[in-house]
């Protein structure tokens, strides 16, 4: 058996410590994971100590991701030096953890504090201590109107020096302190709040309308449907359901009596393993997709130049040279997008449906292909089906010949040797 601790308020200690010495027996439990271990249990006079020691003969693991090593207050005193550490730069790489960048920023309030003037009085009259306050003070016990203004001020400015629509949260003392700073931001940002009034959102747990934001992005990236953002989501649920499947296959065959479960686990382990690492691709593969969609939106759309501009997907920037110049030759581009318009018209069941023909079985072994001469043309700068997978079928297909054009790609292929092709065929 094993047990998992999780700190419950301070008043109901006493209750637990008494449960277990009067509904446990010392040896009962070979496990005790202790969750948020820099708490309670890291003081020695504490009354979940109490508990921990009663347990001493099972194994104890505490998690916690802020440590604390005072005078007062040791983790390492009880538990002794980590056996396992998850940095936070690992938890990033990983793609568990948003990157971020610490920009440094303060008031001359923070700074240097702020006392009032003998018989001051805020704005309803009532007159404030005469003390210094400082930054543990501000939002909680003072409000410094101006100061919110301010920081609503820098906020608006890095991001307009950045995008104005990156993902941005700020974190408040309190809802009251949230509502200020709300409204302070939403008149910075008078010109996007006017367009949508949802850009700036206060979510907090008395405010229905914030809560609400977040029940509809949780369900809109449960549907079956597409979700901007919903891929990245569900890859990141899953990578993390494969990570602790993980964790559980190593420790379970370590147990007394289970160890006959060590050879299926550890092949249970390998494969969650590797669908952790394919789903952190995936959540990559999200990402740039729908980074991708945003680029796309934010393009200027008066002419119908730019109308085209906008439309034409950013894969498409990032075709091989001799595609993009038959693009442009052949003023192909039109076309293509309209092309791609009319897949998507009715839905996405019909492009989904040939992506899922692409990786079935033809039906047919190609060393059964039957005929006299089989042509094949290939570009090797084809990033559409790798010159490799070319190679393959003209090897494998009787009676193939194949041809493959070193500086082209997909179509540039079929354009700029249309008339050999054709004559191959012909003749």
């Amino acid at each position: 058996f094993f047990l998992m601790i999780r700190r419950p308020p301070r008043s109901t200690l006493f209750p637990y410590t008494t449960l277990f010495r009067s509904e446990f027996s010392p040896d009962f439990f070979d496990l005790i994971i202790i969750d948020e271990c820099h708490r309670g249990s890291a003081a020695e006079d504490s009354a979940w100590r109490e508990i921990l020691e009663y347990f001493s003969s099972a194994t104890h693991i505490g998690l916690t991701a802020t440590p604390k090593e005072t005078k007062y207050v040791s983790n390492i005193d009880y538990f002794g030096p980590a056996v396992y550490t998850y940095s936070l730069k690992q938890g990033i790489e990983d793609g568990f953890l948003a990157p971020f960048k610490v920009i440094r920023s303060e008031t001359d309030k923070d700074r240097d504090g702020w006392t009032p003037e003998e018989g001051q009085v805020d704005k309803y009259g009532y007159e404030i201590e005469n003390r210094e306050y400082g930054q543990a003070d501000f939002d909680t016990k003072l409000v410094l109107d101006n100061r919110t203004i301010q920081v609503a001020k820098r906020i608006t400015k890095y991001l307009k020096n950045t995008n104005r629509f990156d993902k941005t949260i700020v974190f408040c003392a309190d809802i009251e302190h949230a509502e200020r700073m709300r409204r302070a931001l939403s008149n910075e940002n008078a010109d996007l709040v006017s367009e949508n009034h949802h850009y700036i959102m206060r979510i907090t747990g008395d405010n229905p309308e914030g809560k609400a934001k977040l029940d509809d992005f949780i369900d809109e990236v449960g549907k079956d449907s597409p979700a901007p953002g919903g891929g990245s989501v569900a890859a990141l649920a899953g990578a993390l359901g494969a990570g602790l499947g993980s964790m559980v296959a190593a420790l379970t065959p370590a147990k007394r009596g289970f160890e006959s479960t060590l050879e299926p686990l550890t092949l249970r382990g390998e494969n969650l393993i590797k669908s952790l690492e394919s789903l952190k691709k995936g959540i990559d593969l999200d990402t740039d997709a729908f980074n991708d969609v945003i680029a796309a939106m934010r393009l200027p759309k008066k002419t119908d130049e730019e109308k085209a501009e906008r439309s034409m997907p950013k894969m498409m920037q990032k075709l091989p040279e001799p595609e993009r110049k038959v693009l442009d030759k052949h003023e192909l581009m039109k076309l293509f997008i309209e092309d791609s318009r009319e897949s998507f018209r009715q839905g996405t069941r019909g492009p989904a449906y040939e992506c899922r023909l692409y990786v079935q079985p033809w039906g047919f072994r190609l060393e059964d292909i039957a005929f006299d001469k089989i042509y094949l043309w290939q570009g090797e700068l084809d990033v559409n089906v790798p010159v490799s997978v070319g190679r393959a079928m003209a090897e494998s297909i009787p009676n193939c010949e194949a041809k493959f054009y070193p500086d082209d790609a997909h179509l540039s292929t079929l354009f700029n040797h249309m008339k050999e092709i054709m004559g191959s065929l012909l003749s």
